[in-house]
């Protein structure tokens, strides 16, 4: 075992010379003003009841700045991997379980939810200030608070949006009103007038009437059956059901097909299930008033700013140009509820819908258009509102005693549509736990050996906003000196076992991490143990799904090819019903989601593990070989699926193929290497040339480029599916050109991008094979 000694004086000293971020690019921070609402700082540092930081298990000791810590002494050995308990040492990593408290989160969440914060609010602005001073008092190194300028959209109060049924033959007869400004308040708060009206961001602005059209789920598929049946959708406004996939591509594609406009709507098929829970607040489930809120945009970040960070001064594009791009919709969209669906569903005539058309409504799915009443036409009006505002990302620190330069990323978004009981506030109230741990330690004089880096972002709901225009900011010094970013946006939303999606480095310490954080489920000892069991075959690992799109690991991941993780604990089978409607609230994840919070403290847990792995352990703890076993698996996959086909074209998977043997070999080579260096006591230098190669190895997958016709996403293995950005896609570069060539033929699209795909591999390979000094 390596070990590295360092006084703080000499700790001091390397942070001045190698301080990891904030030196990088001169900002503009008020996080150094001090000057916040005292009654919300006491209750956030806890000294107002102990809300926040709790009774520490330890006893106390004299620590440095002459204060006490909880009971713990830090050891500077080992690059922070132990403290001090009762005279002698024990890993940090067993440490974290017994300082975290479920308590601290349940009180941080409901702090956290009190009232709406929706991205450019001057609650959710009060959160950021109120975040940064937490951390400051926590002893991080630096907190700084970066602002960016970008383009959002909210209704107009005094000219909301507008859904009807009116008669054909008298335009101003209504024959019935949609509910599209309040959702009705169920329990005590709900009624806040700083609720939302139910929108869907990005949206057309301007009317459309016409019959209507139902299509399902609004998928790719769907409008293909429905054109396959001469169909025609441009005198006609749709409605489709969410779920399935993102609802941007929805929007997208009913405009491709010349829809005049779209509505939205939650199937209690998907939402409130017959024989599932009850409808809140009698149970989990979506009430027949319940809405969900949404973006539209399809390109991650500030839609005025693509490529560029949206700072003060910079070039920004006009809104048409968006439009020109696809990248939002011209034509109106409005969510509503399934109360509200029903009386424009009923009325459709035409066609009865397919049997997997069929929602839990209690009628007959038609397609349409004709309405069953022919005197009858659909008015859609949307008004929203396009504003620039300033939203505000929180970026707190503490450097690294040997390798300050090297950072591990933590991150959640704190911007939410309406309260954010689940998403993202629970994450939101883990990350404060978080912060509260490495306070905790921090008293003591303990440093990790990364630096560990905390990220609140802002506007990730409408659509990344804080995180895209963060790692655009930083791109260069992120790309030199991230090594992972482990991402939560919701932490909690069922309790039968943990979710994970991650690429394939990351696998090793999610499953180490997993095995050593007691479950919350009595039944199991530990959250591997249930997650196997819901997850797995007897005698293998759990599944681990691979990244899409949708939360901030994106930008990581597609952009800079920093290797990401994301998880929650989740309901097995299905995501949670009230998901960006009004009672996403503390009410709802305290009696359905998560009694006693402890199901969140193992969240908390096992992010500060993966961390703290990363952080600690100086022989990075990434396992290149899972790599391997998924770079074969899925040539394997695609080859059964798309080989007889690629062959009719003349185009071979020959290349792909010896690439990836390639690849394979140079894992199993590097892996051994790895396996040994670890037994050894390694010089910085070779210590440093290992890591190096594993930090490289995900960016060697990255294309400058971008995938057709998508040119944020870089990521030649990994990227969010072209008509689904919610789903991930394994060599999406090909799979998008064999998407294109089947309409349009183009096989030397398909060609060029499997060479592209076989050559990224090879670089991975050569990055693994070469030289390092013997050890």
């Amino acid at each position: 075992m390596e070990k590295a000694y360092f006084s703080e004086d000499e700790v001091d000293k390397r942070n001045k010379l190698a301080r990891p971020l904030c030196d990088e690019i001169s900002i503009k921070s008020s996080t150094h003003r001090r000057d916040y609402p005292l009654s919300l700082t006491l209750l956030l540092l806890g000294v107002a009841g102990g809300l926040l930081i709790g009774k520490c298990v330890f006893e106390d000791q004299t620590v440095e700045n002459g204060g006490k810590a909880n009971n713990i002494i830090s050891s500077t050995a080992n690059w922070g991997r132990y403290v001090i308990e009762g005279g002698s040492e024990k890993p940090v990593l067993e440490a974290i379980a017994d300082v975290m408290k479920a308590e601290n989160i349940m009180n941080n969440l409901k702090e956290l939810t009190l009232v709406p914060h929706i991205a450019g609010s001057d609650r959710n602005n009060k959160l950021a200030d109120e975040l940064a001073t937490q951390w400051h008092s926590y002893g991080f190194d630096s907190v700084d608070i970066y602002n960016y300028t970008v383009l959002l959209t909210h209704p107009n109060r005094s000219s909301l949006n507008v859904l009807n049924i009116r008669s054909s033959d008298d335009f101003d007869d209504i024959v019935f009103e949609a509910n599209t400004t309040v959702e009705e308040p169920l329990v005590d708060g709900e009624d806040n007038p700083d609720v939302v009206a139910p929108f869907n961001a990005y949206s057309g602005v301007g009317a459309a009437n016409g019959s209507l059209i139902y299509v399902n789920y609004g998928r790719y598929e769907d409008f293909k059956l429905l054109v396959s049946k001469k169909v025609l959708f441009n005198s006609s406004i749709c409605i489709v059901r969410y779920g399935k996939i993102y609802r941007g591509d929805k929007a997208m594609l009913a405009q491709q097909h010349g829809c005049r406009g779209l509505i939205i709507y939650s199937d209690p098929a998907d939402y409130a299930p017959k024989g599932g829970q009850p409808p809140f607040p009698d149970g989990w489930s979506l009430p027949d008033t319940g809405i969900q809120r949404g973006s539209l945009n399809s390109v991650e970040g500030d839609v005025l700013t693509p490529d560029l960070p949206a700072i003060d001064g910079v070039h920004r594009r006009l809104y048409q140009d968006a439009l020109d791009a696809n990248v939002v919709p011209s034509i109106p969209v409005q969510p509503i509820s399934y109360r509200d669906a029903e009386q424009f569903l009923s009325r459709i005539g035409g066609e009865e819908a397919p049997e997997d058309w069929q929602g839990q409504i209690n009628i007959t799915y038609n397609i349409g258009p004709e309405f069953s009443d022919g005197s009858e036409i659909v008015y859609l009006e949307v008004n929203n509102e396009f504003v620039n505002k300033t939203i505000r990302n929180v970026i707190g620190q503490i450097h690294g005693s040997v390798e300050p330069d090297k950072l591990v990323l933590l991150g959640n978004h704190r911007d939410a549509w309406v309260f954010g009981g689940a998403d993202p506030s629970s994450g939101t109230a883990v990350l404060a736990e978080i912060a509260n741990v490495l306070g905790q330690l921090r008293k003591t004089g303990w440093r990790p050996g990364r630096t560990l880096v905390l990220c609140s972002w802002d506007a990730e709901e409408y659509s990344l906003l804080g995180s895209t225009e963060w790692t655009q900011d930083l791109s260069k010094v992120l790309y030199d000196r991230a090594l992972s970013y482990l991402n939560i946006d919701i932490a909690v939303y069922g309790h039968d076992h943990i979710g994970m999606q991650s690429t394939p480095l990351l696998h090793d310490v999610i499953y180490k991490a997993t095995k050593m954080t007691k479950c919350p489920n009595p039944q199991y000892p530990t959250v591997y143990d249930e997650w196997q069991h819901y997850n797995g075959v007897p005698g293998t690992r759990p599944y681990i799904g691979t990244l899409g799109s949708g939360s901030d690991y994106t930008p990581f991941l597609q952009n800079l090819g920093i290797a990401s993780t994301n998880f929650a604990y989740i309901s097995d089978g299905t995501f949670y019903p009230v998901y960006h409607s009004v009672h996403d609230t503390f009410y709802w994840v305290e009696n359905f989601a998560d009694m006693n919070f402890e199901h969140h403290k193992a969240v908390g847990v096992i992010w500060l593990n993966i961390a703290l792995q990363i952080a600690t352990t100086p022989l990075l703890p990434f396992n290149v070989t899972d790599y391997a076993v998924f770079m074969e698996t899925s040539v394997d996959e695609f080859a059964q699926l798309n080989e007889k086909t690629l062959l009719e074209q003349n185009i071979t998977l020959h290349l792909l193929n010896t690439s990836v043997e390639m690849f394979t070999e140079a894992c199993a080579g590097f892996q051994l290497e790895l396996d040994h260096a670890r037994d050894k006591e390694l010089g910085d230098n070779d210590r440093r040339m290992l890591n190096n190669k594993l930090q490289s190895l995900e960016r060697a997958f990255i294309f400058p480029d971008g995938l057709p016709n998508r040119p944020f996403f870089k990521h030649l293995i990994f990227a969010p599916s072209a008509i689904n950005q919610y789903a991930g896609s394994v060599f999406p570069g090909v799979v998008d050109a064999m998407f294109e060539a089947t309409s349009f033929a183009d096989w030397q699209e398909v060609d060029r991008q499997l060479s592209l795909l076989a050559v990224h591999i090879r670089y991975a390979a050569n990055i693994l094979n070469q030289y390092t000094k013997p050890i």
